[in-house]
């Protein structure tokens, strides 16, 4: 008892009227933003590294990178991981292993033979990628000026831009084809023609 009356004495009762307080910053007050920074730093998972942005490509093609960069694109193996079903898990492209993102972008023959081919251009030593990751660490470690990395990263970010439009094409040129419709299937090849090309001096260097 005497151990309470202690502590109870310590204690300065005001004359306001109670009121509810806000402890998650120091303003006292609730704020959306404070609550959706603490739900956040809960659920969300932090990647420290910096997002690369590169002002020499276009914006979808920069948004297409950091999404790679995620692993949030919608490959085959990741489809089939949430559950979706599709006709088939191999690669378009060489139809010989499942695709995924190290595969079709890195190991697989056609995008080995675009890795060779912008080595010759560039007068690099490209060595074999596992991951987007990889790349970038390769990419981070060489000795060139400002504007040649720059330079360099558009020629990679497109690259791997035009990739993976090219498997679309194949993709929804397939899914044409089942329902019978040539037209589709020729407009997806029109309209996409700039990334075939693109793809095409890439593999003949």
């Amino acid at each position: 008892m005497l151990a309470l009356w202690e502590i109870l004495a310590t204690v300065i009762i005001s004359n306001q009227r109670d009121r509810w307080f806000w402890s998650l910053d120091g303003s006292d007050e609730f704020s959306v933003a404070s609550a959706r920074k603490y739900i956040n730093s809960k659920t969300l998972v932090v990647d420290h590294s910096s997002t690369r942005w590169n002002t020499f490509v276009p914006i979808k093609v920069n948004i297409f990178t950091w999404r790679l960069s995620l692993n949030k694109i919608p490959i085959r193996d990741n489809l089939d991981k949430r559950g979706i079903d599709i006709h088939s898990l191999l690669c378009p492209v060489c139809d010989l292993e499942i695709e995924t993102v190290r595969h079709l972008f890195f190991s697989c023959q056609m995008a080995r033979d675009i890795w060779k081919n912008i080595g010759r251009w560039w007068a690099l030593d490209i060595p074999d990628f596992n991951s987007n990751s990889d790349w970038i660490g390769w990419f981070l470690s060489l000795r060139l000026k400002t504007m040649e990395l720059a330079c360099l990263e558009a020629v990679v970010q497109t690259a791997l831009w035009a990739i993976w439009v090219f498997e679309m094409i194949l993709f929804l040129g397939f899914l044409s084809l089942r329902k019978g419709n040539c037209g589709i299937r020729l407009s997806l090849f029109r309209s996409f023609g700039l990334q075939i090309g693109v793809v095409s001096l890439l593999l003949i260097g």
